[in-house]
């Protein structure tokens, strides 16, 4: 559900862009404070493994010229010594290698578990999570953003600063190997003689100019693809959880040809996106293919002339050729790595716009409509509401000029036909409904636990399910197993233990059960419940609310309810009635034993 005001539309678009630098100053938070001396210590020994592998590759280069010359003169003695040397080149390189990919692996790992737990940290607090998904902007799919694009961003961003790092030294280091080896190259122009010293370095930055120009030219657009292929990964994804955690209700409806359909739309604008980034990979890799290939050949046939003349020997000339493959490699990092880091720059996008959006939430909850509602401690313990216009995302009013009160210890009944607003008024007693104004004083240091229709099961065992969202250490396993007996779950006491999917595994009658359980092991001072006994019956339902008003007389409670059974369990009952723009409360008394006036 998202906005559809005009108005917050296009605050929503501003807020939720791109957000390039916003996601750069979230992630290089790890090396400020998130990963300690060990980030920098990781880096540095990264960068110095990279750098001792361009030495040696150097010093290979170095033994290529050396190789060939002797080759050419046919002195096997030389031959052997270069064998040799070879050898101990080969080891080096090889331990040099392992422990730069096992450092290089080792930061990206840090930093992908730092960043991801930043993330997920700012999307669950102040209850974000549930705040963004009424609006549009940066905030779609944020379960693959913080798990797959936090991952693209890390190991991607890790990959290419080693392979920039890498490539500025191995173009340092061989642009003087290859300038040493380019003889002056003279022209004759009539009455004018030209002398271009070092022509073989001009020829590799003359052919690496040009690759970069065709590939910036033809990959550009790939980052625009490729945020939007994750866009529909991600949508996609969604659809197949979404299938997986209502398993059991598309069963029964037999809504499986009508899910089919909804993957297949689904399925289809992935491929859509997919078969784009296929097009223009396949354009860019029309160039980058041509582009490695005849790198090796190009420094051969521009040494030739040198190499005829004799100006140069065999070996010089190979050992040119290593050298100019170097420097393509160097130069030609943009060329290699565009694919990539479009794809990085779009998974970083996608990063920033989640951060951005979840910062900016609060900023943009004030702006609605420049006022929102207003949460202050009472001074008496007392929860009440007083001018509270409670309003839809879209603007539409839904409650106005709503005023109450309720007492610590007072059991009260919320009616009000289907749709008046009962769970609306609620969410925003319970902090998860900013749209509207007024002011609402809740009981200082009383925390209110919200019991809805169906209680929520966190994946694990029972034990830390009942005693959600405490540590199941908190509570002893004869306080859980007693409010399971209580509530009637006792034929669950083996199975405390037992890793399930709780929510599929229950009824709907016991799930609820279970959420009175989940009071008597909590014993909150302050309820809200929500239908929580539509899946019981007459008699359960009286066992249930008698239980609680036994167990818990001193806690209140303020329940939604349809059900004409409720009422006798409550000390009076505030209905939500129609009146001109907008429901209003009005209150009544209930007498003890069943019955009173609304």
């Amino acid at each position: 559900m998202t906005a559809s005001n005009p108005r917050r539309r296009r605050e929503a678009a501003a807020v939720g862009g791109p957000g390039l630098l916003t996601s750069l100053r979230w992630a290089l938070g790890f090396w400020r404070a998130g990963g300690g001396r060990g980030a920098w210590w990781l880096t540095a020994a990264t960068l110095a493994l990279a750098a001792l592998q361009v030495l040696l590759q150097l010093a290979l280069t170095r033994w290529i010229g050396g190789f060939f010359d002797a080759l050419a003169v046919g002195e096997r003695g030389a031959l052997l010594g270069r064998a040799v040397a070879f050898t101990a080149i080969l080891a080096a390189w090889m331990a040099t290698a392992a422990y730069a990919i096992r450092a290089r692996m080792m930061i990206q790992l840090r930093w992908r578990a730092w960043m991801t737990e930043q993330c997920a940290a700012l999307w669950l607090q102040k209850r974000r999570h549930y705040l963004l998904q009424f609006f549009g902007g940066g905030s779609d799919n944020p379960d693959y953003r913080i798990a797959e694009d936090v991952r693209v961003v890390t190991e991607a961003a890790v990959d290419l600063a080693v392979g920039l790092s890498t490539s500025l030294l191995l173009l340092v280091s061989f642009l003087g190997v290859l300038w040493a080896l380019s003889t002056p190259i003279e022209i004759d122009l009539g009455p004018l003689h030209l002398a271009i010293p070092g022509y073989l370095v001009g020829a590799a930055v003359i052919y690496a100019a040009a690759g970069s120009v065709l590939t910036y030219t033809l990959g550009w657009p790939m980052i625009r693809i490729n945020e939007w292929r994750h866009s529909r990964e991600g949508d996609f994804r969604f659809h197949l959880l979404r299938v997986r955690e209502s398993s059991e209700a598309v069963a029964l409806q037999h809504g499986e040809p009508a899910e089919q359909r909804r993957l297949r739309s689904a399925l289809a604008s992935l491929v859509a996106a997919a078969r784009r980034l296929v097009r223009a990979q396949g354009r860019l890799t029309f160039v980058t293919s041509g582009y490695t290939a005849a790198a090796p050949i190009v420094p051969l046939l521009v040494a030739a002339p040198q190499f005829l003349s004799g100006a140069i020997s065999l070996g010089d000339l190979m050992q040119a050729s290593a050298a100019f493959v170097q420097i393509q490699l160097a130069l030609g990092f943009f060329i290699d790595n565009f694919a990539r880091l479009s794809d990085w720059r779009a998974a970083l996008n996608r990063v920033g716009a989640l951060v951005q959006r979840a910062e900016g939430l609060e900023a943009e909850l004030v702006a609605l409509d420049e006022t929102s509602i207003e949460f202050k401690p009472s001074a008496d313990d007392a929860l009440r509401f007083a001018d509270l216009r409670l309003e839809s995302p879209d603007g539409l009013v839904v409650i106005d000029q709503a005023a109450a009160e309720f007492r610590p210890g007072e059991k009260v009944l919320l009616l009000g036909e289907s749709g008046a607003g009962k769970t609306t008024l609620l969410k925003a007693i319970a902090g998860l409904w900013p749209w509207g104004r007024g002011l609402i004083e809740v009981p200082a240091g009383a925390p209110i636990q919200f019991v809805p229709q169906r209680p929520y099961f966190p994946f694990g065992s029972l034990r830390n399910a009942l005693a959600y969202p405490q540590p199941s250490g908190r509570f002893e396993t004869a306080t859980l197993a007693a409010a399971l007996t209580r509530v009637g779950l006792a034929h669950l006491l083996p199975r405390l233990d037992a890793i399930e999917r709780w929510e599929q595994t229950l009824g709907d009658g016991e799930q609820q059960r279970f959420g009175f359980a989940r009071l008597l092991v909590h014993r909150p001072r302050w309820i809200l419940m929500d239908e929580a006994t539509s899946a019981l019956d007459d008699h359960e339902q009286a066992e249930m609310m008698t239980l609680l008003r036994a167990e818990l007389p001193d806690s209140a409670l303020i329940s939604a309810g349809l059900r004409s059974g409720l009422r006798e369990f409550h000390d009076r009952t505030v209905s939500l009635l129609r009146a001109p723009g907008g429901r209003r409360l009005v209150g009544g008394i209930i007498q003890r034993g069943g019955r009173g006036s609304n």
